[in-house]
């Protein structure tokens, strides 16, 4: 803890900071607190699942096959119906999962209570407890990587330079790619390689619909990721250019075609950026401006939905970018 009375504040914009930092350089020992928590939990469940087939046959009145069977084969069956629920995309998918958890543990229940009434009842209880607190330091584990990821996020953006010159040379959509390059290792080392950049670009979503774009710069996420969900998802970034402000329609439909391909390609989007060139006094309307600030292009993959924010981009008059909002590239929001 810091030293001093934790009630005086100088500046709060400056003490938010401050407690953010505290905060951030915790992580890594909570996070071993949650490691060591999950692993206690999942012990117990394991000592927990052996007392519960042995205990009918200490108490003197055996289960028979039948009964262990019963408990052998449904409480492994009820733990993987229970974590299934957090890989379901959809909420009905995860309702019909929750109902099915209930049911096998009125099952397991139900044959547990028959042969030790007292003491089985209260093994299983303990058992779905465990299974509950194992949920909940996931959720805690996720939020502390949602938490580190935002704070990485901040600083950097606080960090740059206020002023985004727009290079040399080319036309806005190579201008645009040359700049992120620059502030980007690994935009840079993709637009390398020729194969990986298309602009323009014709690609065809999920729906059977051809889209175009200015420019696509991709990698493809590597079998195990389409498969399973683990390793590196890829690299898909998207630029649409305008001649004037985009509307909301044309952000709606530049969504709505970021998301359709994202689904063909199974590979989750990194950056969706409508780029174009303003005169002078010009900006884009009000409605534009909430669109472009509030709706992001999601992404369901094995359970996880992807969420990336859309970016205009303008090339103001006096040759510098406005970005609108600031993106930190190469950062995921994720969200199970």
């Amino acid at each position: 803890m810091q030293p001093g009375d934790v009630r005086a504040v100088e500046n709060p914009i400056t003490a938010i900071f401050d407690l953010a930092e505290d905060v951030n350089a915790r992580l890594p020992k909570i996070r071993k607190v949650v490691r060591y928590t999950r692993i206690f939990v999942a012990f117990w469940l394991f000592v927990d699942f052996l007392v519960i087939l042995v205990l009918p046959a200490a108490t003197g009145r055996p289960a028979g096959p039948a009964g262990s069977l019963g408990v052998l084969l449904f409480l492994p069956l009820l733990t993987l119906i229970f974590f299934a629920r957090h890989w379901a995309s959809g909420s009905l998918l995860r309702g019909v999962l929750t109902v099915g958890t209930f049911l096998v543990a009125g099952f397991v229940g139900l044959v547990v209570f028959l042969f030790s009434p007292l003491f089985g009842t209260v093994f299983l209880a303990l058992y779905l407890l465990g299974l509950v607190i194992l949920e909940l330091t996931a959720d805690l584990r996720r939020f502390l990587d949602y938490y580190a990821l935002r704070h990485r996020v901040i600083q950097s953006v606080r960090s740059e330079d206020p002023v985004a010159f727009v290079p040399q040379g080319g036309d806005m959509v190579h201008r645009l790619i040359a700049y992120l390059g620059s502030k980007n290792p690994q935009v840079r080392t993709l637009a390398a390689a020729p194969q990986n950049v298309q602009a323009p670009a014709v690609l065809r979503g999920a729906s059977g619909m051809v889209y175009q774009f200015d420019a696509f710069l991709g990698a493809s996420s590597p079998p195990l990721w389409r498969g399973l969900g683990f390793g590196s998802p890829g690299y898909s970034l998207f630029v649409k250019a305008f001649g004037k402000a985009p509307s909301q329609r044309d952000l709606e439909a530049l969504k709505r075609a970021a998301e359709d391909v994202c689904a063909a390609t199974k590979a989750p989007p990194s950056r969706v950026i409508a780029v174009w060139k303003a005169g002078v006094n010009e900006s884009l309307d009000s409605a534009a401006y909430g669109y472009v600030t509030s709706q992001v292009v999601t992404f369901s993959h094995r359970g996880t939905v992807y969420r990336c924010s859309l970016e205009v981009i303008t090339e103001s008059a006096d040759g510098t970018y406005d970005f609108i909002p600031v993106i930190s590239d190469g950062a995921y929001g994720q969200a199970a």
